[in-house]
């Protein structure tokens, strides 16, 4: 109980500094980026700090030579963890992204969390190709580093065949389905719990797929051939905003 108290004291005391502190001018400094850190997701009262601090942590992990690769890569998951649940999704791939590059290939189980995370905002944001190539990624890395934690390859291959059902790419999901028990089978409780922890809002996919493009197309004023890829170009930017489109960006395509 002595512990618990000490925990509780330990959070408000963090609250308190933290509330007082603009983390947009606040100076970089270890105890502060572990103060953020530890104050993010902490109390949803505050939950309009998150992410401001969040960036902060970010941010100040990275300038601080002596911050440490530990501190640098919570810092950079807490931060895409906290856009990614604030709605910026667009935002949290290039900070994944980041994570991903500082471990390399990583074997910690970890490693194949971010990579479903990274997958799971693709995805949300309309770059299902990419997305789908990241989930197949991911679940050959749980096969080949961690084999034994059948969690893993199971929320693996769950998220992988989600996504590949939302796209009616029905051909892979079936080949992708068969490999899961039974009791994770499309339609079963623990698949339906593990669609929604991964992929919030699927059913919403068909409004960014971009399988959808060539209907959208269809329905789009007369254009000649030669005008064909310029529509297409400004329909999926419409359809992913704030990214870089002058045609169709590499790897963005089903």
């Amino acid at each position: 109980m002595a512990s618990d108290r000490n925990t509780d004291s330990n959070a408000d005391a963090r609250r308190a500094r933290l509330t007082r502190l603009d983390p947009a001018t606040a100076t970089p400094a270890v105890e502060l980026i572990d103060a953020a850190l530890g104050f993010v997701g902490e109390d949803r009262t505050y939950g309009q700090l998150w992410l401001p601090w969040a960036h902060y942590a970010y941010r100040a992990a990275r300038q601080l030579h002596h911050a440490g690769y530990d501190r640098v890569v919570a810092a950079t998951r807490t931060y895409a963890e906290t856009l990614r649940g604030e709605g910026h999704r667009q935002h949290a791939i290039g900070i994944w992204q980041e994570l991903l590059g500082l471990r390399g290939q990583s074997a910690d189980p970890a490693d194949v969390e971010d990579r479903i995370a990274l997958a799971a905002d693709l995805h949300a944001v309309g770059r299902c190709g990419q997305a789908t190539r990241e989930m197949g990624d991911a679940l050959a890395h749980a096969y080949n580093h961690h084999g034994q934690q059948l969690g893993l390859v199971v929320s693996c291959t769950v998220v992988y065949q989600a996504m590949l059902a939302a796209c009616r790419r029905d051909g892979e999901a079936a080949r992708v389905r068969a490999g899961l028990p039974d009791v994770y089978q499309p339609g079963r409780p623990r698949y339906r719990l593990l669609v929604t922890d991964y992929l919030p809002g699927l059913e919403e996919h068909r409004d960014v797929c971009a399988v959808r493009l060539d209907a959208l197309i269809d329905h789009a004023p007369a254009a000649s051939p030669g005008q064909r890829r310029a529509v297409l170009a400004r329909l999926t930017a419409n359809m992913n905003p704030d990214h870089c489109y002058g045609g169709l960006c590499e790897g963005e395509q089903s």
